[in-house]
């Protein structure tokens, strides 16, 4: 404000004008209760809202927030500012990370050495769903191709972001005496199998960086985790664990996180049941990393809504070798399920009763371990 202009900026009052009350002309001569009832009762649904229409704002399907006040009203989606989509990378871009990709028989090689030697690891991938996929990815035409990502099938556009990843993790997982034709990978006199495995991953996240938020899937939500993993594998921790981050935001928007299944948004029984899996990989991992780097959690499960691991014998009482998805689940009933309960030990006033605890429950399931899943010493 400049001075010698104070006047400009007086607002009298007309002192023969009533108070403004802010009422409602027609609730005026009703009670504050009458008025407080009324403001609680549950607005009546309005059925000329087009849910789509709030789709390019990026919010999602729920009744909850800004969105469902907006729908509830029956007012339009163009009240909010509207946000631009973020498109698909281009076509140049796109074909331009996929051709980084691998001969079709070096892929085949590294592909079996990822189930051979590291996904028992983690159990992120599944062996059929991921070889079921490569097929269909080798089906693709140059047509295809040539109309753009968005042109592909939603779980096969982000495929080759997977990929990149599994033969990043199958390089650095090879055994001292591996196959002599992966050799024909490396482009230079002092490359190591490390250095492609390093390039590899890179492809996979700028890939998997291009897609939109708002149209996760749960190849994406893989091949974040499995970037995770190899960030992890190579001394790159304060990295994992923001890329674990990015990961879990993502499949929260499909609503992994969700106890009940069917509220997902993945249709296939299948993917339901392998998101279910990647969801406790997820929050193992956030909990792990949560008391090791001391940083706080983004999930919470509570360990009734964690399946138990399989018998050991099948249907027919024959021998069933154990999964890994057996090892998981029995780690997290053994002493996985309180890594929560450890990365809240700083809110409790006496830690040692809740440490003395948890430390005789473990040692108490360690004793009831299946055959399976204890040391066996030679005598």
């Amino acid at each position: 404000m400049k001075r010698g202009k104070a006047d400009v900026c007086l607002y009298d009052l007309d002192a023969n004008r009533a108070p403004s009350v802010f009422v409602p002309v027609d609730l005026q001569d009703q009670s504050m209760n009458g008025v407080l009832q009324a403001c609680l009762e549950p607005l009546p649904p309005t059925s000329g809202v087009v849910v789509d229409e709030f789709k390019p704002l990026g919010y999602g399907d729920n009744t909850k927030g800004t969105p469902g006040v907006l729908r509830t009203l029956g007012e339009s989606a163009s009240l909010l500012h509207q946000v631009p989509l973020r498109d698909c990378p281009a076509l140049s871009e796109y074909v331009s990370i996929i051709r980084e990709l691998p001969s079709q028989r070096h892929i085949d090689i590294l592909v079996q050495d990822f189930f051979r030697n590291a996904a028992w690891h983690y159990d992120i991938v599944d062996e059929a769903i991921f070889i079921n996929q490569l097929a269909q990815w080798r089906c693709l035409t140059h047509e295809q191709f040539k109309r753009g990502p968005d042109a592909l099938p939603a779980t096969l556009r982000s495929f080759p972001a997977l990929l990149f990843q599994v033969l990043a993790q199958a390089l650095l997982f090879q055994p001292a005496q591996y196959n002599e034709s992966l050799n024909d990978l490396k482009y230079a006199v002092d490359m190591e199998l490390s250095d492609r495995a390093v390039e590899y991953s890179d492809a996979g996240r700028r890939l998997a960086s291009c897609f939109r938020k708002s149209e996760p899937t749960l190849t994406g939500v893989q091949a974040e985790l499995m970037r995770a993993c190899f960030e992890k594998t190579t001394g790159a921790v304060i990295e994992a664990w923001h890329t674990l981050g990015t990961a879990i935001r993502d499949a929260q928007e499909l609503g992994l996180h969700l106890i009940k299944p069917e509220l997902t948004r993945i249709e296939e029984p299948c993917d339901r049941e392998l998101g279910r899996n990647i969801w406790l990989v997820l929050h193992l991992w956030d909990a792990h990393m949560g008391i090791v780097l001391g940083r706080p959690l983004s999930t919470r499960m509570s360990p009734s809504d964690v399946a138990l691991p399989m018998s050991s014998r099948d249907s027919s009482g024959k021998q069933r070798p154990p999964q890994p998805r057996d090892v998981i689940l029995c780690g997290y009933h053994t002493a996985y399920k309180f890594l929560q309960d450890i990365h809240n030990l700083d809110r409790v006033d006496d830690w040692r009763v809740t440490v003395e605890k948890i430390h005789e429950t473990i040692l108490t399931n360690i004793a009831n371990l299946p055959a399976w899943a204890t040391v066996q010493r030679s005598r």
